[in-house]
């Protein structure tokens, strides 16, 4: 009776040791599954995240730019935990090969990835069926998924650096730690950019020298937003609407190489009118009462300008200053109906800000939905004429 042997697509993941001799290290055979392990991981994470909530005309789009950007992470951190590896190995007196690290990487993500895949598939059957017990198929699925690509790149990485299971183990559990740290710093420079406030026109929020982080994520990405998607994509990917008061930053619609920063004060379809130095919302005039005198904010006669906390309809509240007082150049304006998918801002500084009130060529004029970049959060830096703001640093921006 002869012997029964597996073919050779199965025994480098049934029996990962006596396969290693005929393992392959070349560029495209290591890159190729550790893309498709992080796009299936991205896609599996998307569609728990967002998927429920996504249109089925952003299915389409959501799908492509979460393959995308997870294959582009997969490969980053395929590289960088396979030097991570070579290092330890030749630490522990091993073979240093990045090349065989990766490859080990490699062909261990494969089950990782056909158990995303799979799972993905086992609760989008569940959601549409009504069936819970699917979820906890799903999430049996990725944890066997998860051990068996463990099992598969341990007993490679130790066949491939010369040296035990015990210092493969080692080895990998230190690769984990720099590419989730790595994975960490990566995810929050895809969510927050940061930007220095050129003018005082936001002044007191945002003044001269103020820099701060704005949170990309809160209005999803568009193409202002996502320097990977392409430059004619229209709408924006896990989107979200602003909110009265947010503090954005948009790209300028005239320049849209310009970017700027306002505080959103009519959404769509609201009637925007300045009275007298007062704003008016839907024919309901903003509270306000004076809170200083000056706070950095110059008047136009060189004087400390009165400052005022301005309560928006909704129930938001922040700091505006006054230069010119309530008769100043744009303190009495028409009626502006916001028209749909665009937005009405202005700056804290009233009489000192280029904004939707100016709706000539020389103005803002009102700023579509897909010019915007995110939401400012906090200043984390600021200097005024080389000497730091202590004050300003860790300011909450609302």
């Amino acid at each position: 009776m002869s012997q029964f042997s597996l073919p050779p697509w199965a025994s480098r993941w049934f029996s990962p040791a006596a396969a290693l001799p005929r393992e392959r290290t070349g560029r495209f055979s290591t890159l190729a599954p550790t893309a498709a392990a992080g796009a299936a991981t991205a896609l599996f994470v998307a569609a728990r995240a967002f998927g429920p909530a996504t249109p089925l005309a952003g299915l389409p789009g959501l799908a492509a730019a979460s393959a995308a950007l997870g294959a582009l992470i997969g490969i980053a951190l395929g590289y960088l935990a396979g030097f991570v590896l070579a290092v330890m190995s030749e630490a522990l007196h091993g073979q240093g090969s990045a090349a065989g690290a990766r490859a080990a990487l490699a062909r261990g993500a494969v089950p990782w990835s056909l158990a995303c895949i799979l799972a993905l598939a086992l609760q989008g059957a569940g959601l549409l069926a009504g069936v819970p017990a699917l979820a906890a198929a799903a999430a049996a699925v990725l944890l066997l998924g998860f051990a068996w690509s463990f099992f598969v790149t341990l007993t490679l990485l130790a066949q491939s650096q010369g040296f035990g299971r015990g210092g493969a183990l080692g080895a990998m559990l230190l690769a984990l730690c720099v590419a989730a740290v790595f994975g960490v710093i990566g995810a929050r420079a895809l969510v927050y950019r940061p930007f220095v406030a050129a003018s005082e026109s936001m002044s007191p929020t945002l003044t001269l020298g103020d820099y701060f982080l704005v949170d990309r994520l809160a209005y999803g990405y568009g193409r202002y937003s996502f320097p990977l998607l392409p430059k004619d994509f229209a709408g924006r990917l896990f989107g979200a609407q602003p909110k009265r008061g947010d503090v954005v930053v948009f790209a300028l619609p005239r320049d849209p190489s310009a970017e700027w920063e306002k505080r959103v004060v009519g959404l769509p379809g609201d009637r925007i009118q300045m009275i007298a130095g007062r704003l008016h919302v839907n024919g309901e005039v903003a509270a306000r009462r004076e809170i200083a005198n000056g706070l950095g904010v110059e008047g136009q006669d060189g004087k400390p300008a009165p400052v005022y906390e301005e309560t928006l309809p909704g129930g938001v509240a922040h700091e505006i200053a006054e230069a010119a007082g309530d008769q100043g150049f744009l303190d009495n304006t028409e009626v502006f109906v916001v028209p749909p998918g665009q937005y009405f801002v202005m700056g804290d500084n009233r009489d000192n800000s280029v904004d939707s009130r100016i709706q000539t060529t020389s103005g803002v004029g009102f700023v579509p939905y897909e010019n915007l970049i995110g939401r400012v959060v906090v200043i984390y830096f600021s200097l005024d004429e080389g000497e730091v703001r202590w004050s300003r640093i860790g300011r909450g921006v609302r």
